[in-house]
């Protein structure tokens, strides 16, 4: 055991020890800067997202992080979750849904929000009507000249033309809006694909205006969601 001469803290190993002990011992000049705020933020536990003020202090508490009875679960999830979106996650920051910091898929969501999301809500949120049942609300020549857009190996159509979501699924699930809102006629654009990518996950429409579009839709159309 490795106690502590300044708060008598006690420690298993020297590495927590020192860790601890150096915490005593940070430069004043870093005391309630933004240099601080930003280093306290910087050093959080892969593992348990857990905050520590220094790296060394960091370090001290990842050997005892590895001592918890889930711990080899909790790692085998990280390394899954990184060899399956290489490039595509970013390590102790904010969710963009729950507020939470942790392990960000695709820089948004965490991990059980990224579950909720790309499972649940993404899906439920895809149009499943026929634009050409709608042919003076959408502009079918589009289609015509262009055709639909069909990926390099699904057929090659790659400037062709696929449906927007004007008021974006991913905005939706931010401000936890309801699918059907999302997945109504109304809130859909035929774009070219190569121009509607540029958009991205924005939207182009607020939720006020979407929303008198679809009743306009409902008006006309005699739809109720």
């Amino acid at each position: 055991m490795y106690t502590c001469p300044i708060c008598t803290k006690s420690f298993e190993t020297s590495r927590q020890y020192g860790g601890h002990f150096s915490s005593h011992y940070r430069p004043k000049k870093y005391k309630n800067t933004k240099s601080e705020v930003k280093r306290n933020l910087d050093h959080i536990c892969k593992y348990c997202n857990q905050k520590f003020p220094t790296g060394l202090s960091l370090g001290g508490h990842i050997v005892l992080c590895k001592q918890r009875p889930d711990y080899a679960i909790r790692k085998e999830q990280f390394r899954n979750l990184t060899k399956s979106t290489a490039g595509k996650i970013k390590i102790n920051k904010k969710c963009h849904h729950c507020g939470n910091f942790g392990v960000l898929y695709h820089g948004r969501y965490c991990i059980s929000c990224k579950k909720e999301y790309y499972t649940l809500y993404l899906n439920s949120c895809q149009f499943t009507f026929n634009v050409f049942d709608y042919p003076d609300y959408f502009d079918l020549d589009l289609v015509k000249q262009y055709g639909w857009y069909t990926a390099s190996n699904r057929g090659t159509n790659i400037h062709g033309i696929n449906r927007d979501h004007m008021f974006s699924i991913n905005d939706g699930y931010k401000n936890n809006i309801d699918s059907k809102i999302i997945s109504h006629p109304a809130n859909c654009k035929l774009m070219i694909h190569s121009i509607n990518i540029q958009k991205h996950s924005k939207s182009s429409i607020t939720l006020e205006e979407l929303k008198n579009k679809i009743q306009e839709f409902n008006n006309k159309y005699g739809l109720m969601v």
